[in-house]
C-alpha cells in the first residue's frame, strides 16, 4: 500500500477542524434550534444603532521638526458607524460596519483617502450554560487601559497611530476570525478561543503623517495560516475579581531576515511563535478600584540586526481608578523586564510607562473635560498628551474640540510623530 503523504498546510487545517469538531460535540446536545413556528424575520428582531461623524484638523506646534519632511494640511474626515444585529431565541448575528474618508489624503497614491468594511460579522449561539460566538470579531483581555500586557489576541492598527484606540478601543484593534466558546458554570467563567490565521499589527503606509521611517515594505511574505489556541478562567473571591489566562499562538508583529539563494539577497518575513501565561485581578477599595496585570511572556522572538533572537519577558501594570463627584480619576504605571537579551539591547532590559487621565463632568451644563497623559522610556523617553473637551447638544448630539500633541527624541515611541501635532474640532450625531 503506498504511503499517505500530508503537507505542513494541510495537517493545520486537519488539526483546525478537529478542535472545532470537539469543541461543538461536547456542546452539541444542549442546542436546540429556532422554533420552526415563530417568525424569525420580525422587525422586532433586529436593532441598529450607530453614529455619523465630521471633523476638522489643523496642524500646530513644531513645524520645523523634520526640515526636510513636507507638512500639508491635515483637512477633514468624515466617518461613521453602524451596528446592525439581529437576535431570535437562543440565536443571533451581530455586524459592525465602519467607513473614513480623509481629505488630507485626496491627491495622494495611499489608500487610506477611504476606506470602509464590515469590521467584524459574529453568528452566536446562547444556552444556560454556554455561548458559542464565530466570525470575524475582538477579544479583550486584561484590567489595563492603554498598556496591553496582556490584551494580545487582536493585533493593533496604527496606520493612524493611537489616536483612534485612545478614543475606541475597537477602532483601534484588528478584528480576526474566532471561534469563541464560554461555559458560565456557579462562579467560573471559561473561555476557550480558537483563532484562525495570524492578523498581523498594521503600520501607515508611505507618504502618510504616522508612517515609520525605515519600516520594510519589500520582502517575502511568511505563511499566515497558524491558529492561536487561548484559554481565560474568571472567578471571584470575596469582592476580587481575578482572570487566568494563557495563549499559545504567533507574534502579529513581523521580524526579518536577510536569506540569500544563488547570489540573490531578499528580505524573508517571519511571523514567530508567541507564548504567554498571565494573571490579573481588580479590587474594590475604600476610595476607588484597585486593579493589576502580570504576564510572562516565554521565548519571545525580537528583532534583531539582520536576524531576530529569543528572548523571555515578564510584564506587570498596576491602576487606581478613583470617582469622586463629578470627577474621574485614572492612574496607571507598567514595568517591562526582559531576560535572555544579547548585550546590544542592554539599554532596555527595563522599561517603565505610565498614564494618568482626569476627567471632569458638569452635568447641568451637559459639558465635560479630560486630560490623558501618556509616557514611556522606550528607546528614550516620550510623551503623548490629549485634551478635550465635549458638549452634549441634545443626547444624540455631541461637539468636541481638543488638542493632541506628541513630544520625545526622533527615535522614541511617542516622539518619532513630534511634527503631527495637532488641534480638532468634530460634530458627532448618534442614532
Amino acid at each position: 500500500m503506498a504511503p499517505i503523504i500530508v503537507d505542513k498546510l494541510t495537517m493545520k487545517a486537519l488539526c483546525t477542524n478537529m478542535l472545532l469538531l470537539v469543541t461543538l460535540v461536547i456542546s452539541v446536545p444542549s442546542m436546540s434550534m429556532p422554533d420552526q413556528g415563530g417568525d424569525a424575520l420580525n422587525l422586532e428582531n433586529f436593532s441598529m444603532k450607530g453614529f455619523v461623524r465630521g471633523e476638522h484638523l489643523q496642524r500646530i506646534g513644531n513645524q520645523d521638526v523634520f526640515e526636510d519632511k513636507t507638512q500639508p494640511s491635515l483637512g477633514s474626515t468624515v466617518d461613521g458607524k453602524i451596528e446592525l444585529d439581529w437576535a431570535y431565541e437562543d440565536f443571533s448575528i451581530d455586524t459592525i460596519s465602519y467607513g473614513k474618508y480623509r481629505s488630507r489624503y485626496h491627491n495622494n497614491d495611499s489608500d487610506m483617502e477611504h476606506d470602509a468594511e464590515v469590521r467584524e460579522w459574529v453568528f452566536a449561539y446562547e444556552s444556560e450554560h454556554w455561548q458559542y460566538r464565530l466570525g470575524k470579531q475582538q477579544i479583550a483581555w486584561g484590567k489595563g487601559d492603554y498598556f496591553r500586557v496582556i490584551d494580545i489576541i487582536n493585533p493593533l492598527d496604527l496606520t493612524e497611530s493611537l489616536i483612534p484606540y485612545l478614543d475606541d478601543y475597537s477602532l483601534g484593534r484588528v478584528p480576526r476570525e474566532m471561534l469563541v466558546v464560554e461555559h458560565f458554570r456557579d462562579d467560573i467563567e471559561y473561555q476557550f478561543i480558537t483563532a484562525f490565521k495570524t492578523q498581523r499589527t498594521e503600520y501607515a503606509e508611505p507618504e502618510t503623517d504616522f508612517y515609520i521611517a525605515g519600516l520594510p515594505s519589500d520582502f517575502e511574505s511568511a505563511d499566515s495560516d497558524n491558529v492561536d489556541l487561548a484559554l481565560r478562567i474568571r472567578f471571584f473571591i470575596d469582592s476580587t475579581d481575578i482572570d487566568l489566562y494563557a495563549f499559545s499562538g504567533y507574534n502579529p508583529d513581523s521580524l526579518f531576515t536577510l536569506e540569500e539563494d544563488n547570489s540573490q539577497t531578499t528580505l524573508q518575513e517571519h511571523l514567530e511563535k508567541r507564548n504567554v501565561i498571565a494573571v490579573s485581578f481588580a479590587r474594590p477599595i475604600a476610595f476607588g478600584v484597585l486593579r493589576s496585570d502580570m504576564a510572562y511572556y516565554l521565548d519571545e522572538a525580537i528583532q534583531s540586526g539582520n536576524t531576530f533572537e529569543r528572548i523571555s519577558t515578564l510584564e506587570g501594570l498596576i491602576g487606581l481608578d478613583i470617582i469622586e463627584d463629578e470627577w474621574t480619576y485614572n492612574l496607571q504605571a507598567s514595568v517591562s523586564q526582559v531576560y535572555g537579551e544579547s548585550d546590544a539591547f542592554t539599554s532596555q532590559k527595563n522599561t517603565k510607562s505610565a498614564s494618568a487621565s482626569i476627567q471632569k463632568e458638569w452635568s447641568r451644563l451637559r459639558l465635560s473635560s479630560s486630560l490623558l497623559w501618556l509616557y514611556s522610556d522606550s528607546n528614550r523617553s516620550s510623551n503623548m498628551l490629549k485634551y478635550n473637551v465635549q458638549y452634549d447638544w441634545r443626547s444624540d448630539s455631541q461637539f468636541e474640540i481638543g488638542l493632541i500633541v506628541f513630544d520625545g527624541p526622533a527615535n522614541s515611541l511617542y516622539g518619532m510623530y513630534d511634527d503631527q501635532d495637532r488641534v480638532y474640532v468634530n460634530f458627532k450625531q448618534s442614532f
